[in-house]
Parts: structure tokens; C-alpha cells; sequence
């Protein structure tokens, strides 16, 4: 609240005493006069001869942090004050009166969440949690966000708004400020299997690989993948992916599970009744020791399984090659991890191993120093300490070499030919790369039809035939009897492609999304989301799937020529402009009223852009830049919209904003194009057709 500070009143007196002028000042500012004689801040006098008269100007100049109230006297009521000094007129008396301003200041609060801190240019606000300063009015204050390691800064709230420069304009009349700003983690966790990769984050679980993900998982907080994947949310553990052996069926009376392990035919969590396993017992993998103390860490790896518990380190299964035989020496250890036939623990005297050790993953370097975190793959095996990733055992796809760019490593996770680190710039990926989503399988050479979607689904349609490949299997299959397909549809569990016969849809069909309404004519487009789908035939706009929101309450439209759909919200461009109806959190549906002859349009998860006479135009949600569209585009041509990015074809080629769904940004588009026809995008990756063939950008690791 502004701060008023009392007001000292000073009386300042000028007398005129026979030809002199005496001056008395007690302090407060100071009176000159036009003939220099009268310059004093105290007590002053100046002389004049008994002659005629003459005219003398007096001046008031107020000190910093006062005002001049006003003459009074002989110049009282006068903003000028001229004196007449001499004989003919006499003595006079004159007073100046100052008093102190008004010091008014403005409070400015800082709120900081967990993951970063906040920072003033004028170094008086440097807080992590939070923190106020004051100011005088009339201030301008820059604020910058810096994230630490393991978070990204999502946004601006209060006086400041979305992820630009927050700069504070502080005055009075506006009152006191508030700024707020929001940090979130970029991965809680990371998991990798033989041929697939889990991450969680405040969206929940992301897989991609060889696994696709249920969409049943609930706030989950922990999470493990190998030929099946599995979770603990609110609901307790989740399984999917291959069940041979049961090893995804998730016995029904778990107590409160913290912990589950996915090993290569079994599983296993911890839950107040201690280690409970189930899947593959022909190596008695899936029967833990009655002795087990308190357990607080499971490892569960191919036909072994081992426990980490207020004895020490605990192994059952299989027993070839030793990698059940746990050391019994270890001092108070922290973590444990199990490969193909060999297990690791890190205790006080660092990193030790057992079992197997044909490639070298059971003999950790000398050099390691403080080592803080431990992984194993298959036949390789991977720490953090003081230097950052350490890695050793085999490399035949160069799964046991980090890059050297890594940032202040805190979460690794070796796989079974691949490895994954978590650093200050997100998740980085090395190793094998079998089942990568961005990188087109070697028979795609020349695609005439493509579609990206979901986290990181393709599908291109080549020499007739319809090709998937992605982050889920079910979208990864399509139809075997598709004849001539020619336009698709890619979403996040599902997607949809015309051929001779119609449109066809497959995978996921939670909420009757492929389910096709019969009433569809001559498709000329499709678009997919995350449970709806719409098409645009002769007749018009069709949606169907699940109806929250009303997303697929298709408005009265006029001769549509565009579609286009997001999380909980649907699009469309007719003769009229743009239309947009569902879900308007973010204001996602709110389409600005001065767009001008748009001619395209594109539907992100919580944002949406069209392209107009001005350029491009996006709103919604921007919490990761995704709608704040970089200046210097020349005549955009066409618009994809992600999950927190936006790309854009132009004159100059792609030019894509916002960030992939890791907080990592799509900058490394190709170059070069020769005549673009097609982009497209999902939440990880991007990609082009043009006269050479298909080009991606993204991630380019599972």
C-alpha cells in the first residue's frame, strides 16, 4: 500500500525592514533573488539605498523531498512575487512556505513455486519462495525466472502473464503488485525397457518404443517399463503391454503399493505386506524370502529378482552365473539395480557388482567419485557421480557411451541396448534405436500422404500402402485390407484413413472413437484427437467419440473447407471465418474477433492458430510459448499445432515455437526443403514432404 509519509510544514520569512530585506529560513528550500543579493537556505540580508525604488523578482526553490506551498505577505496569493524596495514604497514582509512531499511507494510481492527462483534487475528481489520489496512510484522492474535442474519455467502469473519478459510497471495509482511465477519438473522419473522408454511427469506417464500406454493411469508416482510396463497411481498398480505369464495381471488385493519393478516375465511392488511378485515362477523369480526386513527397494530383472531391506541386499531366482548370490558386506545402502544375469548396490564404499561379467557390466571403474545413482541394462551398466554419466559393460550400439553435452545429470535409466539421462536441458537418449518414433522406417522413400500425431504416432501412405509407426502399437497397425488409402487421421491412442471403401479407424476405442458414423460421404479430410475424431465431406463437418465438453456438437456451418480438433475442442474454417466449440479452458475456443479472410487452421491440446491476411494467429493456452508466434514470418502457407508447439510453413521454410512435450524446444528443423507440401506434428517430433522425400525433426530417440 502506498506509503504517505506526515507532512512537515516550514515556514520560511522574508522581512522587509527599511531598504533591507531580511531572509529567515529554518530549513526546507531556499529563496534567491533576481539580483543575487538574496540567496540563502537560513538567514539572510540584503541592503538597498533609499532612493527610488526598484523592482526585485523572488524565487522559491524547494529541496528534494519538499514542495513550495505559496507565497504570503506582500506576495500573498501571487505566483509570481515581485517587491517594490525604496523610499517611495517602503519596508515590506514576505514569506515562503515549504513542506515535505508526498513519498509514495508501491509494494511488489514475488511468489516462487518449487523448481526455480526469481531475480530483479535491480538485484532488490532474489528469492526462491517468497519475497517483496518496495519501490518509489513511477518504476520500471525486469524480472527474470531461472529454473533449476530438473524443471522449466512454465509461465508468469499476476502482473505479469505467459513465459515473455515480465516487466513491472510500479505506480501508485495501481497500487501495490503481485507476481507469481510457476516451475514445473520436466520428468519425475524415467524407465527404460529392452525396446521402450516410460516417463512421468505432471501429465502423468509417457511411453514410447515398443509399448503403448493405457489411458487409465491416475496421478501416477512411480513408474517401470521392460516388455510390459507398469505404474502406481491412485488406484495402485498399473500394467500393459505383454502379459505372457501374467506378468502384467496386477494382483486384486494389494495394500497401499510404493514401489513395482517389471522385470523380463514377472513383477513386482512393494505394499504393506512387503515384496509380493507375480508373472514368470519357473525360476522362482516370483517367491521372495520370508526373511525380507522392512523392504524399500525391488529390482526385478530378467529370471531374478532382488530387494533392498534393513538387512542389506536380499536376491531369488535364477542362480548361473552368481546373480542371485548378493554381497553380504555392504554398509548402508542406497540403491540397487539388476541387468540381464548381474546385479549392482551402492552403498557407503561406492558402486559394487555380481554375477556375470562377460562384457565387463560387474566391474565398475576406479574412476568413479561419489557416485550417487545406479542402472543396469541388459549387459551394461550406468552410475552418476561427480563427473556426470558413467557408463561400462557392452556397446555394441553405443548404449555405454554418454554425450558429452550432458548438463548436471539427476535421473539415468539403462535399458536393455539403450540408455536415457535427465539433465537440465530434459531427456536425452543414446544406444539402440529399433523401435524409435521420429526416425521412418527404411522402406518409407517417397510418401504421398502423411499424418503425425498423439505423443509421437506417424502415418504415411506410400505406392498405395498405409505405414504407422509410433509411440502406440495399436496406432502402429492398421488395417491389413485397406485399398487405396488417401487421406488419415493420426491421434493420440487411435487414428482414421479413407481408402475405396470409406473411412476406417483403429486402436484404442475408448469412447467409440473408430467407431464411424455410416452417414459419411466423399472424405476430404480427418482429424484425430485424443477421443474424438472429425471429419469434412460434401455434406459438412462430422465429429464423433467421446462427447465432453461438446466438442462434438458441430455448429451450423457454411460450406466448411477446413478442420482441425485438439484435447477437448473442435474447429473449423467456412465462409464465415473460423468457428471453434468444447472445451474453452485457456480460451482455446475463444477465436479472436479481427481475424481477416483466414484460410487455414490448426487445433493443438489446449491452443489454436490460424493463419489470416495478418499472418499467423494463435490462442489459448501459452504456457509454453506455443501460441506467442515469432515475429519475421513471411507468408505462411501452413499451420500444425502440438501438444506445446506450433510450426508454421513459410517463405522461408519451418519455423516452429513452444517446446516438445519434455520442455525441449523444436529448433532443429530441416533446411534446404525444395517445394514443401506437407507438415505435420505430434507432441515430440515434426515432419515435412517435399520434392526429396520425408524429413523429421524432434526427438530422435525412443
Amino acid at each position: 500500500m502506498a506509503k504517505l509519509r506526515l507532512f512537515v510544514l516550514f515556514n520560511f520569512f522574508i522581512l522587509l525592514s527599511g531598504c533591507n530585506l531580511t531572509v529567515e529560513n529554518s530549513g526546507g528550500g531556499t529563496v534567491t533573488s533576481s539580483d543575487d543579493l538574496i540567496n540563502c537556505g537560513e538567514t539572510c540580508v540584503a541592503s538597498y539605498s533609499n532612493s527610488s525604488n526598484v523592482f526585485i523578482t523572488l524565487s522559491a526553490t524547494p529541496d528534494d523531498g519538499y514542495v513550495f506551498d505559496g507565497w504570503s505577505g506582500a506576495c500573498e496569493e501571487k505566483a509570481e512575487c515581485v517587491i517594490s524596495i525604496g523610499s517611495v514604497s517602503g519596508n515590506k514582509a514576505v514569506a515562503a512556505q515549504f513542506s515535505l512531499g508526498v513519498v509514495q511507494e508501491v509494494s511488489l510481492t514475488v511468489e516462487v513455486t518449487i523448481g526455480g527462483g526469481v531475480i530483479s534487475d535491480d538485484g532488490k528481489i532474489d528469492c526462491g519462495q517468497v519475497c517483496e520489496a518496495n519501490y518509489a512510484d513511477s518504476t520500471l522492474i525486469t524480472l527474470v525466472a531461472a529454473p533449476t535442474p530438473g524443471y522449466v519455467f512454465s509461465n508468469w502469473q499476476g502482473a505479469c502473464v505467459g513465459l515473455t519478459e515480465c516487466v513491472v510497471d510500479i505506480s501508485s495509482s495501481d497500487g501495490d503488485k503481485e507476481v507469481s511465477a510457476v516451475f514445473t519438473p520436466i520428468i519425475k522419473a524415467v524407465s527404460t525397457g529392452p525396446s521402450n522408454t516410460c516417463v512421468l511427469d505432471n501429465d502423468g506417464v509417457t511411453c514410447w518404443g515398443a509399448n503403448s500406454l493405457p489411458s487409465n493411469v491416475i496421478n501416477p508416482t512411480a513408474i517401470s517399463t521392460n516388455n510390459h510396463s507398469c505404474s502406481v497411481d491412485n488406484s495402485g498398480v498399473t500394467c500393459w503391454g505383454h502379459n505372457s505369464w501374467g506378468r502384467a495381471a496386477v494382483p486384486s488385493d494389494l495394500s497401499n503399493p510404493v514401489a513395482v519393478s517389471a522385470g523380463e516375465t514377472h513383477t513386482c511392488a512393494i505394499d504393506d505386506s512387503g515384496v509380493r511378485c507375480w508373472g514368470d515362477s519357473r525360476k522362482g523369480q516370483t517367491s521372495p524370502p520370508e526373511a525380507l526386513n522392512n523392504p524399500k527397494v525391488i529390482s526385478a530383472s530378467y529370471d531374478f529378482t532382488c530387494a533392498l531391506d534393513d538387512n542389506g541386499v536380499s536376491c531369488w531366482g535364477t542362480d548361473t552365473s552368481g546373480q542371485s548370490s548378493a554381497p553380504e558386506n555392504v554398509v548402508n545402502p542406497t540403491a540397487i539395480a539388476t541387468g540381464d544375469e548381474h546385479g549392482c548396490v551402492l552403498d557407503d564404499n561406492g558402486v559394487s557388482c555380481w554375477g556375470r561379467n562377460q562384457y565387463g557390466q560387474g566391474t565398475p571403474p576406479l574412476t568413479l567419485v561419489n557416485p550417487v545413482s545406479i542402472t543396469a541394462g541388459r549387459y551394461h551398466t550406468c552410475a552418476i557421480d561427480d563427473s556426470g554419466v558413467v557408463c561400462w559393460g557392452r556397446d555394441q550400439y553405443g548404449q555405454s557411451i554418454p554425450p558429452v553435452d550432458l548438463s548436471n545429470p539427476i535421473t539415468v535409466s539403462a535399458g536393455g541396448y539403450h540408455t536415457c539421462a535427465l539433465d537440465d536441458n530434459g531427456l536425452n537418449c543414446w544406444g539402440r534405436n529399433e523401435s524409435g518414433q521420429t526416425i521412418p522406417p527404411s522402406s518409407v522413400k517417397s510418401p504421398t500422404v502423411m499424418a503425425l500425431g498423439g505423443f509421437q504416432n506417424t502415418c504415411v501412405v506410400q505406392s498405395g500402402d498405409l505405414v504407422c509407426w509410433g509411440t502406440n502399437e495399436l496406432v502402429a497397425m492398421p488395417p491389413e485390407d485397406l485399398i487405396n488409402p488417401s487421406v488419415v487421421g493420426v491421434g493420440f491412442y487411435h487414428a482414421c484413413a479413407r481408402d475405396n471403401n470409406g473411412v476406417t479407424c483403429w486402436g484404442d476405442d475408448g469412447g467409440d472413437k473408430i467407431v464411424v458414423p455410416a452417414v459419411l460421404g466423399e472424405v476430404t479430410k480427418i482429424t484425430a484427437g485424443m477421443y474424438h475424431t472429425c471429419a469434412l465431406d460434401e455434406k459438412g463437418m462430422t465429429c464423433w467419440g467421446y462427447d465432453s465438453f461438446g466438442k462434438l456438437d458441430v455448429p451450423v456451418l457454411s460450406s466448411p473447407i477446413d478442420i482441425s480438433v485438439g484435447a477437448g475442442h473442435s474447429c473449423a474454417l467456412d465462409n464465415k471465418g473460423v468457428a471453434c466449440w468444447g472445451l474453452d479452458e485457456d480460451g482455446r475456443t475463444s477465436v479472436p474477433e479481427d481475424l481477416s479472410n483466414p484460410i487455414a487452421i490448426a487445433g493443438g491440446h489446449y491452443h489454436t492458430c490460424a493463419i489470416d491476411d495478418n499472418g499467423v494467429q494463435c490462442w489459448g493456452s501459452n504456457d509454453s510459448g506455443q501460441s506467442t508466434v515469432p515475429a519475421g514470418l513471411v507468408n505462411p502457407t501452413k499451420i500444425v499445432a502440438s501438444y506445446y508447439h506450433t510450426c508454421a510453413l513459410d517463405d522461408n521454410g519451418i519455423v516452429c515455437w513452444g517446446t516438445d512435450n519434455i520442455g525441449r524446444k523444436l529448433d532443429s528443423t530441416p533446411t534446404n526443403l525444395s517445394n514443401p507440401s506437407v507438415i505435420s506434428a505430434s507432441g515430440y517430433h515434426g515432419c515435412v514432404l517435399d520434392d526429396d522425400g520425408m524429413s523429421c525433426w524432434g526427438s530422435e530417440n525412443r
